[in-house]
């Protein structure tokens, strides 16, 4: 039944007759004050007497990553499911990186022996193996300790601390909040009908509306039209995952295959999950994920493959749209023919996406006919702004302010117009708009126009995840 469930969402076109307004937020990752404020703003949503609603008329795209950095991941994900449950077909859940990782909690938790994760031994961002972990703690390894390891040295969740962060929301809640209540929430999340399993079962790869596209990361060459259709890595080269690839000609069959491709995928997990039966007979991240139950689609949303039998590691060359970028190095990439071609070739102009933090403000801008929109803000209050003194209210890395609001009207037979107002660090307000707005998402001077404020315009310039600011005449 929840693998009929699962199935049944294979649709992947959010289309509805005439006029469209779509309200687009991305990179909650609990954080509850984050998500307050982007309601206050939203032109789509609003909160009456504590529920969520949508305007009439309106849609409603998350762009993915609801969990880890803030106190709030349940109540975050309960209240997207229940949006996504009131309103099934305006309202739209993208998959992101943090949400398929949690796939893992399903299994990994239970071997008490783990040489490592896969990425670690090819040069990857989590330096602290299980023993080296086990030998700065002092402490048995038990699953409690294991789950913060997994937190914190494998999933990013370490600062801000998402196994205290857990012990806080239980509190609020007037739930236990003991270590062994917050290893038991982790845990109880991922069962059926619980809000993480929920969200992963309604989620989708990817959404289209006429001429829009959103996704959680970006479209590359690699990626363009390939659908995953083999899930076994395991006693040979993980590439042939890659490989075996099948093509879809437009935008709107790749759509429609990857999220059809994504209902198969967790009809398995479900039928692994009723029969009770391990996925590896070693922890899942030591040796990459193949199999028949469900793994090919956490597979799909890590940022690298592991190294195959001739030991040659595959670093950052997923092919997937959840973890591919539209930055590099802290700037507006170059459009590829090849997207270009396949994007242009459907019909779609705009593509709308979150998972690389750029700053207080979206990155928006028109290359070749396509306009990009990257809404990812959470390290909004790291962002440095030239010659001025501003010290943070706060120590988190989004701070108590910033809040992106983004709205996309799509008309069909027009080209769709993207609309943003932007609460930066400083509790300015930055608006832009594509295509009327002749300055944003250009280029001045090695810095990329974002948006104006007041009667300046705030330019942007970025090394990795560095990003300053400035404001400047135009």
């Amino acid at each position: 039944e929840m693998g009929a469930q699962a199935s049944s969402k294979a649709a992947a076109v959010g289309r509805l007759p005439g006029r469209w307004r779509i309200g687009y937020v991305t990179d909650i990752e609990g954080d509850r004050h984050f998500w307050r404020r982007y309601i206050e703003r939203s032109q789509v949503l609003e909160r009456t007497n504590g529920k969520i609603t949508l305007r009439p008329g309106c849609s409603f795209v998350f762009g993915g990553d609801a969990v880890d950095k803030g106190d709030a991941d349940l109540q975050v994900l309960e209240e997207l499911v229940e949006l996504k449950k009131t309103y099934p077909d305006r309202v739209h859940l993208v998959l992101g990186n943090r949400d398929l990782g949690k796939l893992r909690l399903l299994h990994e938790l239970d071997y008490e022996e783990h040489s490592g994760i896969y990425w670690t031994f090819f040069g990857g961002d989590a330096e602290v193996t299980p023993e080296q972990f086990k030998a700065s703690r002092g402490k048995p390894w038990t699953r409690v300790e294991r789950l913060k390891w997994m937190l914190w040295q494998t999933m990013g969740a370490r600062t801000p601390d998402a196994f205290e962060n857990r012990r806080q929301e239980l509190e609020r809640r007037g739930k236990g909040c003991s270590d062994e209540d917050v290893l038991a929430s982790f845990e109880d999340m991922m069962k059926p009908g619980a809000p993480m399993y929920e969200y992963l079962r309604l989620g989708e790869v990817a959404v289209l509306y006429p001429g829009v596209l959103f996704l959680h990361g970006a479209v590359t060459p690699e990626n363009a039209g390939r659908v995953p259709t083999q899930t076994d890595t395991r006693g040979g080269d993980p590439r042939s995952w890659q490989e075996s690839y099948t093509m879809q000609p437009t935008v709107e069959t790749w759509v429609e295959a990857m999220n059809k491709w994504h209902a198969e995928e967790f009809g398995n997990l479900v039928k692994g999950m009723e029969a009770g039966t391990p996925w590896n007979d070693r922890p899942w991240s030591s040796v990459g994920y193949g199999g028949p139950k469900g793994e090919g689609l956490l597979q799909y949303g890590m940022g690298s493959l592991p190294a195959g039998a001739d030991g040659v590691p595959v670093v950052g060359n997923n092919p997937s749209v959840v973890v591919k970028t539209w930055v590099n190095n802290g700037m507006p990439r170059d459009l590829e023919d090849e997207v270009v071609t396949f994007l242009q070739s459907s019909g779609v102009s705009t593509v709308v996406s979150g998972h690389m933090p750029h700053g207080d403000a979206p990155l928006v801008w028109r290359q070749r006919g396509i306009t990009i929109v990257t809404a990812d803000t959470s390290y909004s209050n790291d962002v440095i702004y030239d010659g001025v003194d501003r010290p943070k209210k706060d120590s988190s890395n989004r701070g108590p302010d910033a809040v992106p609001v983004v709205v996309i009207e799509v008309e069909e037979g027009q080209q769709p117009s993207v609309e943003v107002e932007a609460v930066l660090a400083t509790g300015e307000t930055l608006k832009a708009s594509l295509p009327s707005c002749e300055h944003t998402g250009t280029l001045k001077d090695g810095w990329v126009v974002k948006g104006k404020v007041g009667d300046k315009w705030l330019v942007s310039h970025g090394v990795g995840f560095t990003i300053t600011n400035r404001m400047a005449a135009l």
